[in-house]
C-alpha cells in the first residue's frame, strides 16, 4: 500500500478507507458516530471519539473536509486519489455482467469500430455512467484494402478495411462521370501501393505518388489517388465514442446547475477526452483520474477509469467510464478491465 510514503498508520488509513466506501455509497457527509458503528460491524472498536480525533488528523493532512462546521466529513480530491490509488479493494463482477461482456462480445461479427460502439453501450448500461472509447490508433492500424463503390455517375464512396477489421468509408463527388472499369482500375492501384501500410505511412506514399502520376499524365491513376488520399485523411486521427445512459441524467439531480452544465459538456468534449485517454492509454495498465487540478477544466469535477485494449503485444486503443468524482471505483474497475481484456480477446479470435 505504500502508506509508509503517505505517513498514514493504519488506523488512518481504515478510518480513510471506510468513510470514502460509506460516502460514495450515500453521497452525504460522513459523522465519527456512524463511522464508529460501521468499524463495530466489522468486529473493529473505536470509541467516537478516537474515530473524531482520527478525521481531525486526515482533515489535517488535507484528506477530508467538512461542508459546514457542524457537519460530518467528506473526501476531497486528495483523499479519492489515496483510496483509489492505495486503499480500494476492487468487487468481484457478477456472473450476470461476467457473462454479459461475455456474451455480447462473443456474439460479435462485424468490424471493430460497430464491436467498439456495442461495447460503450454495454459498459454504459451496466455502469450507469459515460462510457468512452477511443478507436485504435492511426499510427498501428495497418490497411488490408481499399475499393472505391458507385454510388451514381458522379458519387463514389471510398472503403478503407484495416486489417484488425475497422472499417472506414467517406462518400465523395468525381469531377466527371465514371465508368465500374475505372473504379476497378483505381481500386487495384490503390491496392498495390498501400497494403500492409499504416494510414500515416499511406497518405505520405499517396501524395508523393501524385506527383510522380501527375508527371506521367495517368489520369485514372491521379483520380485514384486523390480520392484514396481523402479516405486515409478522414480516417486519421482518433475517434471518441461516447455513450450515455438517461441514468447519467437522474443522477445530476441534486446538483447544482453549474456542475450539470459541466458535466454534460465534457460529453461534447472529444478532443479533449482523446488528449486524456492517449496520456492514460502509455500507462498500458487501467488507469483512474479523480478531477483535474484547473476548476476550469470540464473534467475537473469528473472521475474517469480507463482500461488499453490490445492486440496480441500492440495497444490500439482504450476503453473508459466516465462520471462524477463521487464514482463507485470499487465496482468500475473491474467492469474496464474485463471490457478492455475481452475486447482483446475478440481481436485475437476473429
Amino acid at each position: 500500500m505504500h502508506l509508509m510514503n503517505l505517513q498514514l498508520t493504519e488506523r488512518e488509513a481504515l478510518v480513510l478507507r471506510m468513510l470514502v466506501e460509506r460516502y460514495l455509497h450515500h453521497a452525504e457527509p460522513v459523522g465519527s458516530q456512524a463511522l464508529a458503528e460501521d468499524l463495530l460491524a466489522q468486529g473493529i472498536t473505536l470509541s467516537s471519539a478516537s474515530v473524531r480525533s482520527t478525521l481531525g488528523t486526515l482533515s489535517s493532512a488535507g484528506f477530508l473536509e467538512q461542508p459546514h462546521t457542524s457537519a460530518g466529513r467528506i473526501p476531497t480530491r486528495d483523499g479519492l486519489t489515496v483510496y483509489v490509488r492505495h486503499l480500494m479493494q476492487p468487487k468481484t463482477l457478477s456472473n450476470g455482467e461476467v457473462m454479459a461482456i461475455q456474451n455480447h462480445l462473443s456474439s460479435q461479427t462485424g468490424d471493430l469500430v460497430t464491436v467498439l460502439r456495442e461495447t460503450s453501450r454495454l459498459l454504459s448500461q451496466l455502469s450507469q455512467y459515460a462510457a468512452v472509447v477511443m478507436t485504435p490508433r492511426t499510427e498501428v492500424v495497418r490497411i488490408k484494402h481499399i475499393e472505391f463503390v458507385q454510388l451514381s455517375a458522379r458519387r463514389v464512396l471510398g472503403v478503407l478495411v484495416a486489417q484488425n477489421g475497422t472499417v472506414f468509408n467517406r462518400p465523395m463527388d468525381a469531377d466527371s462521370q465514371m465508368t465500374l472499369s475505372d473504379l476497378e482500375r483505381m481500386t487495384n492501384y490503390c491496392n498495390m501501393f498501400f497494403f500492409g501500410l499504416t494510414i500515416e505511412e499511406a497518405i505520405e506514399k499517396a501524395h508523393t505518388e501524385m506527383r510522380e502520376a501527375s508527371r506521367a499524365y495517368d489520369e485514372i491513376l491521379g483520380r485514384a489517388l486523390a480520392m484514396s488520399t481523402q479516405v486515409l485523411e478522414c480516417s486519421a486521427g482518433n475517434e471518441v465514442i461516447i455513450d450515455a445512459p438517461w441514468g447519467v441524467l437522474d443522477q445530476h439531480a441534486s446538483m447544482p446547475m453549474l456542475q450539470v452544465r459541466r458535466r454534460l459538456a465534457i460529453l461534447q468534449e472529444k478532443t479533449r477526452l482523446v488528449q486524456v485517454m492517449q496520456q492514460f492509454q502509455e500507462a498500458g495498465k487501467a488507469h483512474v483520474a479523480v478531477g483535474c487540478d484547473d476548476p476550469q477544466d470540464p473534467l475537473h469535477e469528473c472521475g474517469m477509469v480507463t482500461a488499453p485494449y490490445s492486440e496480441g503485444k500492440t495497444v490500439l486503443g482504450c476503453i473508459g467510464v466516465l462520471g462524477p468524482t463521487r464514482m463507485d471505483y470499487s465496482r468500475v474497475v473491474p467492469m474496464v478491465e474485463s471490457a478492455a481484456q475481452y475486447i482483446g480477446e475478440w481481436l485475437t479470435g476473429k
